[in-house]
């Protein structure tokens, strides 16, 4: 079996780990983070708290990969330890990955980690991934993502 690809980016957001994971839970708010490359198609329970959907995610090279996403697990912070979200994405042909937001108290805010783990590919988006891929994921589309998250969480807390 083929070792699993990740990606990660990490910053500190300078406000609690309560309202970083009030936004994150709610998945109609991940949209709103790295809105240049990811676009909503469609949003399953567009009630309260949304618990899946599926986007278009726009990478270099006029590649585009549409995926089924959903929310797997969502923990509050509780008792002076960060929460945690979690979630899946899948594309029709069979690529799937895991995706986690880890929250952790920090001297100035909530420290933010946003990983990306490629459990399954199929051939093109390993090539893919492999010549360059996760490389963008990383410095564009999870940064952007993070430094986003920074931006939209600390403007509603005003």
């Amino acid at each position: 079996m083929p070792r699993q690809l990740r990606a990660s980016a990490r910053a500190v957001v300078a406000t609690s780990p309560d309202a970083v994971f009030a936004f994150l839970s709610d998945l109609r708010n991940h949209w709103r983070l790295a809105r240049k490359n990811v676009t909503v198609v469609e949003l399953e329970g567009a009630g309260s708290g949304s618990e899946g959907g599926r986007i278009s995610v726009r990478a270099p090279l006029r590649i585009c990969r549409v995926a089924q996403t959903r929310i797997t697990q969502a923990v509050p912070p509780a008792d002076g330890v960060g929460g945690v979200v979690e979630g899946v994405a899948t594309t029709p042909e069979g690529t799937s990955l895991r995706v986690a937001w880890r929250l952790g108290l920090a001297p100035a805010g909530t420290q933010v980690v946003l990983e990306l783990v490629v459990e399954r590919a199929r051939p093109l988006d390993r090539l893919l991934l492999l010549a360059g891929g996760r490389r963008w994921l990383e410095q564009h589309l999870l940064r952007r993502a993070v430094a986003d998250l920074e931006e939209l969480v600390t403007a509603q807390r005003r």
